[in-house]
């Protein structure tokens, strides 16, 4: 299959188990190719699901607010600036 690659993997010790960089440039282009031919799908799965769990949520409760006197009291409430 890759008659230029002498030796994909190794023996412990001599440099780590897998030659990373010689596989990759063998495997990268058809293994890229088919994840770009699987996105559409995939992200129609993923969207799929995610409009399943929205559909299935109730509303969230609303956070509870510091007691007087107690530790978080003096905090002044979170400012976010956009």
């Amino acid at each position: 299959m890759a008659p230029e690659v002498t030796r994909w993997f190794y023996e412990m010790g001599e440099g780590g188990l897998v030659d990373f960089p010689a596989l990759m440039k063998e495997i990268g282009p058809a293994y890229g190719q088919a994840l770009r031919s699987s996105l559409p799908n995939l992200v129609a799965q993923l969207d799929a699901e995610l409009a399943a769990r929205d559909a299935d949520r109730g509303p969230e409760p609303e956070l509870r607010k510091p007691r007087p006197g107690g530790p978080l009291s003096g905090l002044q409430p979170l400012v976010i600036v956009g």
